[in-house]
């Protein structure tokens, strides 16, 4: 899951050669559900969450946002609520940013996904 979450890094990019492979591996992840399955590595789901964020840019399409923020619903849907402080401290980052480090979109992300 480390590779994917390192591949998904490339979204970050829309200008880039390989930007329409990230974007089907993207589509292929949210289709199985495959990230469901790190229910249980809290660290891993953290990095999940900080790469999402991360790859917000305003040239995303609404299908390529709303995909990022499936991945994240159904990981969280897998904790049932169950939620550690690490991962709670993740979702919250961006709108709890002093530092300037999350663009806007990241902010939209992260308020959509926690309303």
């Amino acid at each position: 899951f480390d590779l994917f979450i390192r591949q998904l890094g490339g979204l970050e990019h829309p200008n880039a050669p390989f930007f329409i492979w990230y974007t089907k591996l993207l589509d292929t992840l949210v289709l199985v559900q495959a990230f469901v399955l790190i229910r249980d590595n809290e660290e891993m789901i953290v990095e999940l969450i900080h790469c999402i964020y991360q790859v917000c840019v305003p040239e995303h399409s609404h299908k390529t946002t709303d995909m990022l923020k499936r991945i994240v619903f159904g990981v969280l849907d897998e904790l049932n609520g169950d939620y550690s402080q690490p991962i709670l401290d993740a979702l919250l980052a961006p709108l709890a940013d002093p530092s300037g480090e999350y663009r806007a979109e990241a902010k939209m992300l992260a308020s959509s996904i926690l309303l």
